[in-house]
């Protein structure tokens, strides 16, 4: 039970992502992705038991590049600063499936996002992508721990093509997941969170932005019973080819981020922090990501 309760992430969020005005062929549009690369780190694959969940996670992310295909900055003066608060509730319901249990989950995101380029900066703050997980199903086998899904990232409330700082991508985006734990109490534990994104058109701009893979990784040790740390990370490739106004098939997005975590369990309450680096970033952002994290059990 305590295991269970003491990893309580599951699957994906929503964030800030930044839209740039760049006159430079892109990757996918904005040179970033939905989903918030590396928040799934320590207990990916657990869900909890039955019962309804609440986590509170909130990102702070600065970056001062924006890198071309080759990692050079292409913009030089380019700076980047995003708040993010999302409220997450997890429903893990006492019904099984194909030997599992199902759960279901909805991620509410708000940003404040501040975006400066040579001549031109913009704040906004709102609502971003809103993530629905209809269904998934978990499983456990002793220090095993399997859960899948497919998450469903909505648009944001508001969007403009015009506008430097965007709040989310103003297209419908799906996402299966896979996410595998093995942790032994008092021990070690390795945890792989993969997703595959199929995108829709963009009808703001005709623009379709090709399908990416990506992974979120930790590997840690259990020094206490209420304390775990270690290493954690993600890596992601685009692997089809844009298409739209503007796109350049030969151009996609790839990065790479690692860094120190840790959880920590106390009277009910789970706390997560966590730093990411962005070691390499090709037609993508490349800065910094700091994770602070809190659940509780309804």
């Amino acid at each position: 039970m305590e295991v269970c309760l003491h990893s309580l992430r599951t699957v994906a969020a929503s964030m800030a992502m930044v839209t740039l005005a760049v006159s430079s062929a892109q990757a996918v549009e904005g040179n970033s992705i939905i989903y918030p690369n590396g928040f799934e780190n320590f207990g990916a694959g657990i869900v909890p038991p039955p019962g309804t969940y609440y986590l509170n996670n909130t990102e702070y992310y600065t970056a001062r590049r924006m890198n071309d295909g080759a990692g050079n900055n292409a913009i030089p003066g380019f700076g980047l600063n995003a708040l993010v608060n999302a409220s997450r509730v997890i429903q893990s319901w006492d019904l099984p499936v194909l030997g599992g249990n199902l759960f279901s989950q909805i991620i509410v995101p708000l940003v404040y996002l501040n975006v400066n380029v040579p001549g031109r900066a913009q704040n906004r703050a709102g609502i971003g992508n809103v993530t629905l997980t209809p269904a998934g199903v978990a499983w456990h086998f002793g220090d095993l721990h399997v859960a899948t899904a497919v998450d469903v990232n909505l648009p944001p409330p508001a969007w403009n093509k015009n506008w430097l700082a965007n709040l989310g991508h103003n297209y419908f985006q799906f996402e299966p997941v896979l996410a595998v734990t093995y942790a032994r109490p008092g021990g070690i534990e390795a945890s792989v969170k993969a997703m595959y994104d199929f995108n829709t058109e963009n009808t703001s701009t005709n623009y379709l932005s090709g399908q990416t893979a990506h992974v979120d990784f930790a590997l840690g040790y259990n020094v206490w019973d209420t304390l775990k740390v270690g290493a954690v990370g993600y890596y992601l490739t685009q692997t089809t080819a844009d298409s739209g106004s503007g796109a350049a098939g030969a151009n996609r997005t790839e990065a790479l981020a690692i860094g120190p975590g840790m959880t920590f369990m106390y009277k009910g309450l789970f706390f997560w922090a966590n730093w990411q680096h962005e070691v390499m970033a090709h037609n993508h952002t490349q800065g910094d990501a700091l994770w602070l994290k809190v659940g509780l059990r309804f």
